[in-house]
């Protein structure tokens, strides 16, 4: 399933004669075509569709959480890249294939790491990853690979291969800055982890991809330790739910502490993370998960609280009640981030172009900027 520009929306491969499969995706209203590429070359069988209606399926705060923690992750991938693909390209620059070898499966490890989300990024992907026999006609070849081959196949760097060299920067350099507005979905995550382990499984596994460097383990080591973090994230995800469910309900009921204590309870059990990261040195991420997973009982247990009969110790509000209640400072919150950002991950100053030669004052404000990113 493609946008008008031929980005993907989402994609199933192996798809045989008389057979069938199905494809979830989260769309807005608008034109996109259905392409059947056979051997994934040319334009293939395509047909037009157009998507109607508003709204859609409404999403929950903790799928949303997910993937802007998600996104979090793939910037720090893509700031990492910065100084490794211009330790590469730098090689490249220099003429030295030895060092240039050496540099080359280091500087696509933050890359290898987002696969699930690359087709989120526009034409990064075919600029930067595509193989030889991947090209389009009249596509002109670029990217890691197409520096590959004149490494190990050819053994030589000639001026061609400099200025492929600086256009891989330029690429890396447009793919950070799209992190922060690229169109990522807890849907496309998901199909994407899944589409990359039959990847690997199937074309991967061949040796395919590197060909001619034969590094491919490594590249294997990164699209797993992606796959690994995004089923993590959902793990996380469904425990949440559970416990939003399971423990509201055992504090509440079985342990017959009522709805508003079991709200205290837990809002006293969140706060714990934060006291860990802040003065016993608590693993940030232990925190956030920590934290997270405590969301949705303490949520839950203030809702049940207002919404359930006065018989049971509520308020009797109704959920009806409580749902419009807290609808309308959602609502306000939602409209905030839309318009200021604030929730966008801010793109931090590559260390390795924040190099000062003089100390004073200079030195004091470069040093607060990165402080600011990196908060």
């Amino acid at each position: 399933m493609l946008f008008p520009d031929d980005r993907v929306v989402a994609e199933r491969e192996n798809i045989g004669p008389g057979t069938k499969a199905t494809i979830t995706a989260e769309i807005k209203a608008g034109d996109y075509e259905f392409a059947c590429k056979s051997g994934m070359k040319g334009d293939g069988i395509r047909t037009k569709v157009k998507a109607t209606g508003s709204g859609g399926e409404k999403r929950s705060p903790e799928l949303d959480a997910a993937v802007a923690s998600y996104r979090s992750y793939v910037l720090a991938q893509a700031e990492e890249s910065l100084p490794a693909v211009r330790t590469f390209t730098d090689a490249v620059r220099a003429g030295d294939v030895e060092a240039a070898k050496r540099a080359f499966a280091s500087s696509r490890r933050g890359w290898e790491r987002t696969e699930p989300v690359a087709e989120s990024f526009g034409d990064i992907d075919p600029k930067t990853e595509v193989r030889e026999d991947g090209l389009e006609p009249g596509q002109h070849w670029t990217g890691w690979h197409r520096l590959e081959k004149s490494l190990w196949a050819d053994g030589r760097i000639g001026d061609e291969e400099k200025a492929l060299a600086s256009q891989l920067d330029t690429d890396i350099a447009q793919w950070h800055k799209r992190v922060g507005t690229a169109e990522i979905t807890p849907t496309s995550m998901a199909n994407g982890a899944k589409e990359l382990l039959d990847e690997v499984s199937r074309n991967k596994v061949t040796g395919e991809e590197d060909r001619y460097s034969h590094t491919d383990l490594a590249d294997f080591k990164a699209n797993v330790n992606s796959t690994r973090r995004e089923l993590f994230y959902w793990a996380t995800v469904l425990t949440t739910f559970a416990l939003g469910t399971a423990v509201g309900d055992l504090t509440a009921g079985t342990l017959h502490l009522g709805y508003l204590p079991s709200g205290f309870l837990f809002a006293a059990l969140i706060a714990l993370p934060v006291l860990f990261r802040r003065f016993l040195g608590l693993n940030a991420v232990a925190a956030f998960w920590a934290a997270y997973i405590l969301t949705r009982p303490l949520g839950a247990s203030f809702a049940d609280w207002m919404g359930v009969p006065v018989s049971r110790d509520g308020l009797g509000w109704g959920t009806g009640a409580v749902s419009l209640a807290l609808l309308v400072p959602i609502a306000v919150l939602v409209g905030y981030l839309q318009v200021s950002r604030a929730d966008t991950p801010v793109q931090q100053v590559p260390v390795a172009q924040a190099r000062l030669t003089r100390s004073g004052p200079a030195r004091r404000q470069v040093s607060l900027v990165r402080r600011a990113g990196a908060g």
